[in-house]
């Protein structure tokens, strides 16, 4: 049972209660929830008639503050400053659009990148016979211009080395890997090639046993002493070391060893 003062309230009761609420409100985002319960088209009206009152200056505002970015700026702006940033992956969750405009920025980086690996005056490739690996963390396909070029993968270090044989170059994006030389002694002019900023390279044993021919280019080395016994010719170009105590040995054959721009 209810008491006088435990009276269920009536239809009426609400409406009241909410036009006092409406009444006290003091920012229309407190509103927001009540707005979901009037019809769009009457809320429409409602704003188009307040910007046929808004002034030049008003509306200026409203334009850069109220409307969405895809509306403001043409995609071609859009995507020239997506580009600045480097955690795109992040952004192109934001929207389809940014989806799209980050995926032609991916493929700007990459086009401009992989051609810089196919000019490589170092490396003699044969694309009849070599293969280019993509080594990757996380990702599992190609993008289009990946597989136009006849790259494969994606696929991890381990898988990598296990697969690749003489003459194949891997490509490794941004991440962190173990290099397992032992399975790379037999084959030769191996490339390891680092696409992206941050490529470490992190093993336990820091002494590598690599094949008669490698080349090592764009990666990080940050472990404290690093050393190289065994090729025939090695080049390091574009690495990185944490330490400068870094020894290159041979085992008897060593003929050439090239380190630029380390």
């Amino acid at each position: 049972k209810f008491s006088k003062n435990m009276q269920p309230s009536t239809p009426t009761n609400f409406k009241e209660r909410i036009q006092n609420f409406v009444n006290g409100v003091q920012d229309v985002s407190e509103l927001h929830s009540l707005m979901m319960f009037i019809p769009l088209e009457s809320i429409q009206d409602f704003v188009r008639s307040e910007i046929e009152t808004f002034t030049s200056i008003t509306s200026k505002s409203a334009y850069y503050d109220s409307l969405p970015i895809d509306d403001v700026l043409s995609p071609q702006v859009v995507q020239l400053l997506l580009s600045f940033n480097q955690s795109q992956h992040s952004q192109a969750l934001v929207s389809k659009s940014w989806h799209m405009l980050c995926g032609r920025n991916q493929v700007i980086h990459l086009r401009h990148i992989y051609g810089c690996i196919l000019k490589n005056k170092y490396v003699a490739f044969d694309a009849s016979k070599n293969r280019s690996i993509v080594v990757h963390a996380k990702r599992k396909v190609l993008f289009a211009m990946e597989q136009q070029q006849g790259f494969m993968g994606p696929m991890t270090m381990a898988t990598a080395t296990r697969l690749c044989q003489s003459g194949d170059r891997l490509l490794m994006h941004d991440g962190e890997y173990e290099f397992d030389y032992e399975k790379l002694q037999t084959k030769t002019d191996i490339s390891l090639i680092g696409v992206g900023k941050n490529v470490l390279c992190l093993r336990q044993r820091n002494c590598y046993h690599p094949g008669r021919r490698i080349y090592v280019e764009n990666i990080e080395f940050p472990s404290a002493r690093h050393c190289f016994t065994g090729p025939q010719q090695l080049v390091l170009k574009k690495c990185r070391f944490k330490s400068s105590a870094l020894n290159i040995s041979g085992n008897g054959d060593i003929n050439e060893t090239i380190v630029d721009e380390c």
